[in-house]
């Protein structure tokens, strides 16, 4: 049996009923910290080659920034009030989203009214959501320890709201769940520290990758298909691989095991794969984010504005990140959500430049999304509500 490892918190961090289980990541740490609030409910190919109830707030006001950066304050355009959001994705025609959280259900809402459209009911707590490419499926993936709350991944199809399976191959709580570009398979991390990737529509286990020794935060799939880019919460101090890995979904090997050598001591929460297959990111413990090319090079990094980064992902293209986290031991103020401008540079590198700041959440953000067309994001954060802003 495998068993995740974590250091125990200190007793000045948390009293002691919030303190997590062992095994856990800084931000299922920080989702757990939330749920305590509400009822609990669950060989190598070329990496470049193509292939519950709510109510919502309108507002046309702006958020001041409060950060020195040079860069301008967005306009909130929606509110949310999402009860316990661990999750977010955009439907592919970019009218509704789809939210997974501590009430075990998959809800979709309008984003121009804010209203429930559908509800999903699962059997766990979710912390993670991914659609399927055509948008016809989704699947949430959590849970916790007991049978209470099970580690579980669900998969649903959306417009009849039929529930397809429930995945059970994983011994700790599923932090993070992609669906790969065909639609075929599901790969799932888990805070027992393995990935596994299973069929999407049968749940047959087909390959577990073992390379991490710390509990899996995220993962992304190449968008051909032919990688996955992952993140563990902590680094192996000696030997073995760094926070962040790239390997082969087809045979479960490291395809890197000499790149990202500067995450070596370094945990990771959130990564993320540009659409254009060219740049990697990564948001880190130390409240940086950092950017890759496929070789596993740091070409450029820079600081955000949160003690710890729970969230990148990539514009559709490729051009620009969004970032978010927060303080996991205080609320310092510090939950900006930001987007920085990709531009490469003359040695081969790239410049991020930050532009955007989004200060409307009162918490840490834990989870954000681009709209399909690349002009809002959506984020879901620990103040209980998701928020879509203008973007660019």
């Amino acid at each position: 049996m495998l068993h995740p490892h974590m250091p125990s918190p200190r007793a000045d961090q948390f009293p002691p009923h919030l303190w997590p289980a062992r095994g856990i990541t800084r931000r299922a740490m920080l989702l757990g910290l939330l749920g305590a609030t509400v009822a609990a409910c669950g060989s190598p190919q070329d990496l470049t080659s193509p292939s519950s109830n709510g109510t919502a707030e309108m507002t046309t006001s702006q958020h001041p920034t409060q950060m020195s950066a040079p860069a301008k304050a967005s306009t909130e355009l929606l509110t949310i009030k999402s009860q316990v959001a661990n999750a977010v994705a955009w439907l592919p025609d970019g009218q509704m989203l789809a939210s997974a959280g501590n009430n075990k259900n998959v809800q979709f809402w309008n984003v121009t009214s804010g209203q429930i459209q559908t509800v999903l009911q699962g059997a766990c707590t979710f912390l993670s959501l991914a659609l399927s490419p055509d948008g016809q499926y989704v699947v949430a993936g959590g849970g916790g320890h007991n049978e209470a709350n099970p580690p579980l991944a669900s998969v649903w199809h959306i417009s009849s709201g039929k529930h397809i399976l429930n995945y059970s191959g994983h011994m700790g709580r599923i932090n993070t769940v992609a669906w790969s570009p065909d639609g075929r398979y599901i790969a799932s991390g888990s805070a027992d520290t393995t990935i596994q990737i299973w069929e999407a529509l049968s749940g047959k286990a087909v390959l577990t990758f073992k390379g991490h020794k710390a509990p899996v935060a995220s993962l992304a799939w190449a968008p051909n298909g032919n990688a996955i880019f992952s993140a563990a919460s902590e680094a192996q101090s000696s030997g073995g691989i760094p926070s962040l890995a790239l390997w082969s979904p087809q045979t479960g090997k490291n395809l890197r095991p000499e790149g990202f050598i500067s995450t070596r001591p370094l945990g990771a929460e959130a990564v993320a794969w540009s659409k254009d297959l060219k740049l990697l990111a990564s948001g880190h413990n130390d409240g940086k984010i950092r950017v890759w090319d496929t070789s596993g090079r740091n070409i450029a990094s820079y600081d955000s504005a949160a003690a710890s980064v729970l969230t990148v992902a990539f514009s559709p293209d490729s051009k620009y990140i969004a970032s978010a986290g927060g303080d996991l031991t205080a609320n310092t103020g510090k939950n900006i959500a930001q987007i920085a401008k990709l531009s490469p540079t003359a040695d081969g590198g790239s410049k991020a430049e930050v532009i955007t700041n989004y200060a409307g959440h009162s918490a840490p953000v834990v989870s954000l999304a681009w709209s399909p067309d690349g002009t809002r994001v959506a984020s879901a954060s620990r103040d209980q509500t998701i928020q879509i802003w203008q973007a660019i």
